[in-house]
């Protein structure tokens, strides 16, 4: 794995979560705010400086998870 992938990794999921908010009635994003991505930047830029690929896809795919998590549940 090269840092090229995590970077596409963490392109993908940006993408996929952006849509998702998009696509939320805007009553809806108002009340869950933007997707944070400050704690998810933070900590894929130290898996990287660690040389730790796995680690930082761990993270992209739990952040991806919480706010399409986040969306469904509000969507309810």
């Amino acid at each position: 794995m090269t840092a090229a992938t995590v970077q596409a990794e963490l392109r993908a999921a940006v993408e996929e979560v952006a849509a998702a908010f998009d696509a939320l009635p805007s009553s809806l994003q108002e009340r869950i705010g933007e997707p944070i991505r400050y704690g998810l930047d933070a900590e894929v830029e130290a898996a990287t400086a660690a040389d730790d690929d796995e680690r930082a896809l761990a993270a992209i795919r739990a952040w991806r998870r919480h706010w399409l998590a986040t969306f469904e549940e509000a969507s309810r």
